[in-house]
Parts: structure tokens; sequence; C-alpha cells
């Protein structure tokens, strides 16, 4: 149980590849048209979704060059 504790307060950011983002956003994109043809409304949350990953992301690209 201390081990659970002591990595919940220890946060290190983690690398992610510029090429993984991507690949996500892809697969993102793809997600959204498809369940955008089932439900508009969980498409809508989803494009909420991808957009503040993609401002998250592009700050921490921007910051690191």
């Amino acid at each position: 149980m201390e081990n659970l504790e002591t990595l919940a307060s220890v946060h290190e950011p983690e690398f992610i590849p510029e090429r993984d983002v991507i690949a996500m956003l892809g697969m993102l994109d793809y997600l959204i048209a498809e369940v955008g043809r089932i439900d508009a409304m969980s498409a809508q949350c989803l494009m909420v979704a991808r957009r503040s990953l993609s401002e998250t992301v592009e700050e921490a690209f921007v910051k690191a060059n």
C-alpha cells in the first residue's frame, strides 16, 4: 500500500514521441467520424477531447523547441 502512495505522489512527465501523438490524433479523427454516424452528441464529446489533446500537445512541442 505504501508503494502505491509513493507512486501516486511522484508525478514525472512522460515523453511520448511525436509520431505516437499524431497516430492518436488520427485514431480520434477516425473514431469521431464513425461515432458521428450513430450519435452526434458522443461525437461532439470526442471532438472536445481531441481539441484538448491537440492544444496540450501543441504547447508541449512548442516549449520543447
